[in-house]
Parts: C-alpha cells; structure tokens; sequence
C-alpha cells in the first residue's frame, strides 16, 4: 500500500497533464500512462544523482528531460518540438510548476 505522501505526490505530478488534457494539448485517454511516464523519469533523474554525485550533471536535465517526455505525448501545434515552447499554442514546460505551500 503506498504512503499517503506518495498519494499526495502523485497528484501533483497529474495536476499540469489534467490542465493540459483540459486544453485538448493530451489525449485524457493517456493520462495515466503519461502520469507513469514522467514519474518514472522523475525518479530515475533523481535517484541517479544521488547514487552519482561524481558526475557533472546538467542542471536543467530534470527540465528538460521532463519536456521532452510532455512533448512525446502532445496534440497539436508544438507537438514534437523540444525547446520550441514559444511556437506552441500552450507551453508545456513543467518549470514554472511548484507545489502548494
């Protein structure tokens, strides 16, 4: 059973994929998939850090990696194109998201 935090964890992880379902920008059908995805390339990212703290990671990969996974799975103008938010009719960047104080 996982804890309450993980819970809470997840669903502020769906909360920008359910705004941009809501914008038509991803499929609702892959939510949950795509919720999968980002998680697991959230954890692989930082658990790597932390198991490599010898070597120089980039510090935007969590960032961008996390945009080129959104990308994958966009609808629409924008779609594909990494680094391209401005041309996209919404941006799909995760950085300016942060959790609730």
């Amino acid at each position: 059973m996982p804890l309450p935090s993980a819970d809470e964890a997840i669903a502020l992880l769906q909360t920008p994929f359910e705004r941009l379902v809501a914008l038509g920008r991803l499929p609702a059908e892959e939510l949950e998939a795509i919720g999968q995805a980002a998680w697991a390339c959230l954890h692989g990212l930082i658990s790597l850090r932390v198991i490599r703290p010898d070597i120089a990671w980039q510090p935007d990969l969590i960032e961008r990696s996390l945009d080129a996974v959104i990308r994958g799975w966009l609808r629409g103008e924008g779609a594909g194109r990494a680094h391209d938010a401005e041309r996209a009719e919404t941006p799909v960047s995760l950085a300016g998201v942060r959790p609730p104080r």
